[in-house]
């Protein structure tokens, strides 16, 4: 029962957390891409930030699966963090290759995109860990309590 409010805990609080800077990055950053509007790119970001927060829950889920949890969770943590960051450097990539220049808006509709997504990745891991290092120290005071 614990687990299960720990994982809805984690969801609820990354989603809020994810839909916030979201919302924050695209006050902060102004749309360039459509001089009509972002409504789209928004509408898109809402299900990229839905996806985000399942993925992510997951990934650090599956990660959690075994011994010595909290180096593994860490490291998918810093595997997951890298992932924009690789997209970004692929993106400039593919610009400089085929000859288009990169645009500052670019960087931006990167940026938005990235922002959430290392907000829940940060958030996501810094609940989990503390969960499994709450879990342990109960773990540990059982045992001494067996033990005497």
């Amino acid at each position: 029962m614990r687990l299960a409010l720990t994982a809805f805990l984690v969801l609820t609080i990354s989603l809020v957390l994810g839909f916030g800077v979201m919302l924050a990055a695209g006050v902060i950053f102004t749309c360039r891409s459509d001089p009509a509007g972002c409504g789209l790119a928004q509408a898109y970001q809402t299900l990229f930030v839905l996806i985000e927060v399942v993925a992510v829950l997951l990934l650090f889920a599956l990660s959690s699966i075994g011994k010595n949890r909290e180096r593994i969770i860490r490291r998918t943590m810093l595997t997951l963090v890298l992932v924009p960051v690789i997209l970004l450097f692929l993106g400039l990539a593919s610009d400089i290759s085929s000859g288009r220049s990169t645009k500052s808006g670019d960087i931006i509709e990167v940026l938005q995109l990235a922002l959430p997504f290392w907000t829940i990745i940060v958030a996501q891991w810094w609940m989990i860990r503390a969960a499994i290092q709450r879990r342990a120290a109960r773990a540990g005071t059982n045992q001494t309590a067996v033990a005497s």
